[in-house]
């Protein structure tokens, strides 16, 4: 197994400059090129069932977590069901576009501690300039990458954040993470440096995006980035 590749980058989080490491991703693996993989580990079950397994495996985590229960494969994942959004009060109730209802998926500590014991990692140089984006800040809810809340204050941390509000091919937006067709355009700011961008949160219709700064930086070609997830408060 090769190992994993990072650069470091300089970044402002939680008003100090911080160095960061940041994964260079080699390759994405979709559920096609993941069954290629299994299979070429050498398995008697064949691609089709492999396959259908992978299928029930889906069905049966949204049926058991949609009854509020949660599933884990031990040594691996947990699945559990978690509702978003605020409530004005105990008394308050589930209301649909206000709240969200999702499945969180957490690794097990055993498979991150035997992961980290089998992995080897390189550091490598910086090779062009791209945004990256590190961190979300929501002031409302006093968060890091968990939340944002319309209509209040928001600071994203990374480096080579600021781009050119003058050219349309450069921009900040918040887009759907379930349909990226979806998105809402960042067009006022607080504040917009190289490492940080701050501005008031607009008001969306949809329960959890990422945002994408996109930046040429004074090349030829316009490169983006996407943020960590997060949930869109009531």
């Amino acid at each position: 197994m090769s190992g994993i590749r990072f650069q470091i980058f300089s970044t402002r989080l939680a008003n100090q400059d911080r160095c960061l490491a940041r994964v260079v991703q080699k390759d994405n693996y979709d559920q096609r090129g993941l069954i290629d993989r299994m299979v070429e580990m050498g398995t008697s079950v064949s691609r089709g069932d492999v396959e259908s397994v992978l299928g029930l495996f889906q069905k049966a985590v949204e049926r058991i977590c949609g009854e509020g229960s949660t599933a884990s494969l031990d040594g691996f994942v947990r699945f559990a069901p978690a509702i978003g959004g605020t409530f004005e009060s105990e008394g308050d109730g589930y209301l649909k576009g206000r709240n969200s209802v999702y499945v969180n998926a957490s690794v097990s500590s055993v498979f991150n501690s035997r992961f980290g014991l089998l992995t080897e990692v390189e550091k490598v140089s910086a090779t062009f300039k791209t945004p990256r984006v590190f961190s979300v800040e929501d002031l409302a809810s006093e968060t890091t990458n968990e939340k944002v809340t319309p209509a209040n204050i928001v600071s994203l941390g990374g480096v080579g954040l600021k781009f050119d509000t003058e050219k349309p091919a450069e921009y900040l937006r918040f887009v759907n993470i379930d349909d990226p067709s979806q998105f809402v355009a960042v067009t006022r700011f607080q504040k917009q440096t190289d490492k940080e961008i701050v501005f008031l949160m607009p008001a969306v219709t949809f329960a959890r995006g990422y945002f994408e700064p996109a930046n040429a930086m004074n090349t030829s070609r316009v490169r983006s980035d996407k943020s960590p997830p997060v949930e869109v408060a009531a």
